[in-house]
């Protein structure tokens, strides 16, 4: 069977991109159903899973604006109506979760985000649209969203760890952003010269990706917490080498944290993150421990943020006078996994500490809404645990 033979995957292929008139009725249906659906999964599912990624990249959203662009009449058309499908979906997700959300409309502080991408989907899909044309020109023009596609993809299996940490975390957004580049050139491209360019773009994105996520471990330079005053005699050991590799640093000298010769420079250290996944660390001077606990985590906008605290020599426990929400709030934090908060009696919060950190507790039902913002520090002059909380901002959620 040649080339050019008309098989019933063709058919199917031929008619999902490019035999479906994308009529108006049908592009705001398929924007209100994207909503509902995206909105449900933020709603109803774990943040550090596959199932909630649709709400914050872009994966299945190129996908979507794929389906728009080969279904429309032509490059305006294309233009005009992806730009309205994203013009409606993403303020929707937001406005469905705000009776669910602490601050109500306050979530859409999350949507200048997207919306600085909906303006960039007008140009994107006037251009986009000759994708359906299946040209060697198409497959340049979609070359850029098969090497995004195949960096998120890495991205999602290796510093998010979904294979060997919090197993299957985001594992299945990574295999779907692996296998929509695949599937593209398949169902797009129907001669094999085409298709074999198409995995060669493919595979060329992997092989980089393989290589920079090989190689390339996460490194940051910082203060230690509570700027222990350190003599050159102080020595860094990580607990297990294997996730973290900690070390003094300056303008040219470095000691590995598994050398035993002294420490020079004591300002900065450098934290190499191997595994995703906490490390602790102790640094020894004299008669001195300090015990350190540090990870790496993903913000929403993808950066890699680093958390270094100072441990402490067992749980300390705190309490604050706040009244306890109604069975119609709640109260949530804005800190590490370090600390935990719950109430006691109704009228306090109790704070349970394994790590000198800082952080926020917001407090909320129907006739409120507070934040207090946390802190528990050691004191290296009076040598005691320094507990501080204080109210921050308060509304009144009835007036």
């Amino acid at each position: 069977m040649g080339e050019n033979a008309i098989t019933p995957v063709r058919k199917f292929h031929t008619k999902l991109f490019g035999g479906i008139p994308m009529t108006w009725p049908k592009l705001i249906i398929f924007a209100v159903a994207a909503a509902l659906y995206t909105a449900a999964m933020l709603l109803l599912t774990p943040a550090e899973s596959s199932f909630h990624d649709i709400g914050v990249t872009f994966e299945c959203w190129i996908l979507f604006a794929i389906f728009i662009m080969l279904n429309c009449k032509s490059p305006l058309d294309s233009a005009l109506k992806t730009f309205v499908f994203f013009l409606i979906s993403q303020p929707l997700i937001y406005l469905l979760q705000v009776p669910f959300y602490e601050g109500g409309f306050k979530i859409f502080m999350y949507y200048e985000y997207w919306f600085k991408w909906t303006l960039l989907t007008f140009p994107m899909a006037l251009l986009g649209w000759f994708i359906g044309k299946r040209k060697w020109y198409s497959l340049l023009i979609l070359s850029p969203a098969f090497v995004f596609l195949v960096f998120t993809g890495f991205g999602y299996l290796n510093y998010r760890d979904a294979i060997s940490y919090a197993f299957p975390n985001h594992l299945l957004s990574g295999i779907f952003c692996l296998a929509v580049p695949v599937w593209l050139t398949i169902a797009i491209f129907f001669d094999w010269k085409k298709r074999l360019a198409g995995f060669g773009v493919i595979a060329a994105a992997a092989i980089v990706c393989l290589v920079l996520f090989l190689t390339n471990a996460k490194t940051f330079n910082t203060n230690l917490p509570d700027t222990p005053q350190l003599s050159e005699g102080a020595v860094i050991k990580v607990e297990d080498p294997s996730v973290a590799e900690v070390t003094f640093t300056s303008s040219g000298n470095n000691i590995s944290s598994s050398s035993d010769e002294p420490a020079i420079y004591r300002d900065i250290v450098s934290i190499k993150i191997l595994k995703n996944e906490p490390a602790v660390f102790t640094v020894t001077d004299g008669g001195k421990t300090y015990s350190y606990i540090v990870e790496s985590k993903t913000a929403m906008d993808g950066r890699n943020e680093l958390l270094l605290e100072r441990k402490t020599d067992s749980t300390i426990v705190k309490e604050f006078k706040i009244s306890k929400p109604s069975d119609k709030g709640g109260w949530s934090t804005v800190s590490s996994s370090s600390c935990s908060v719950d109430f006691k009696d109704n009228d306090t919060a109790v704070f349970t500490f394994n790590a000198y950190t800082h952080g926020r507790l917001n407090v909320f039902d129907e006739n409120r809404d507070e934040k207090y913002s946390f802190s528990l520090y050691y004191d290296e002059d009076t040598g005691k645990d320094v507990f501080d909380c204080s109210l921050t901002d308060s509304e009144d959620s009835e007036g």
